[in-house]
């Protein structure tokens, strides 16, 4: 029933990601910033803490994917105290007790090594409809929803193993455009590469979708009538996969195009 309020951040190493930001966070609301190494500092990971007020109280969430070690959270009211004492809960959930005053404590937390975090942004002047999702193993994550994504529009989904499962996260959802059905499968299994890919068939798609070596690549979406998608896509290795998709503007194939009658000029 309270506003999280932003004060501040600190990284003992790594930064905020790309296309992030830290916020306040509303009642019931959600909020999801990733956070990674600096660019050319491979060798130190990423950690530091978050802090918010909350009932005139501030609090701080700690976090850690280091070079060396394992992979740590915790929450407390001294950023420093709980950076310096969080850690990887053998990767079970867990309940921190965090007084707030007023009676308010109690924070619910829990870490998940096996996320697909969706990006999609639709730069089509049509709307994306959402049809259905799939998983071969994993879930939706709390507080996440496959939406509609207007033109123009945004749409960010987490996807997580599934609790006490060892499998991982792995499946793909299917959006319509123009009448036609297309779909973005993704990947980060407990074995293996992290994975995207985008085509018409969802089961293809997810069975033919690879880590295209961590790097930027373009799929290109034959919607027919001569349509075609351009989409530009990215995933990341890691215990977040970043799956980044942008549908952009369809192209006209020549197909589609009716033949210009050249005719020559008179003597």
């Amino acid at each position: 029933m309270f506003l999280m309020t932003y004060v501040r951040e600190w990284y003992d190493s790594g930064r905020v990601a790309d296309r992030f930001t830290w916020t306040d966070v509303a009642p019931d609301g959600c909020l999801v910033v990733n956070n990674y190494e600096r660019d050319s500092s491979l060798l130190t990971g990423c950690s530091g803490y978050v802090t918010y007020r909350m009932i005139d109280t501030e609090f701080s969430i700690a976090f850690s994917n280091p070079y060396i070690g394992t992979n740590k959270l915790g929450v407390g009211l001294d950023g420093q105290t709980t950076w310096d004492n969080m850690s990887n809960h053998n990767y079970e959930p867990f309940i921190e007790d965090v007084d707030l005053g007023s009676g308010q404590k109690l924070l619910y937390t829990m870490v998940k090594t096996h996320n697909c975090l969706v990006q999609i942004e639709n730069k089509t002047m049509f709307q994306m409809t959402y049809v259905r999702h799939w998983h071969s193993s994993g879930r939706v994550a709390n507080g996440f929803k496959w939406t509609d994504v207007a033109s123009d529009g945004h749409l960010m989904v987490n996807n997580y193993e599934r609790d006490g499962a060892l499998a991982g996260c792995s499946g793909y959802v299917t959006y319509q455009i123009g009448g036609t059905e297309f779909s973005i499968a993704f990947s980060n299994p407990s074995v293996g590469t992290n994975k995207l890919g985008v085509g018409l068939d969802g089961g293809r798609t997810w069975e033919n979708m690879s880590c295209h070596n961590y790097k930027p690549f373009d799929e290109y979406v034959d919607l027919g009538g001569g349509v075609i998608l351009v989409c530009h896509c990215e995933c990341t290795s890691g215990d977040i996969n970043n799956c980044f998709v942008e549908v952009g503007s369809p192209l006209w194939s020549a197909s589609a195009c009716t033949p210009l009658q050249l005719v020559a000029p008179p003597n």
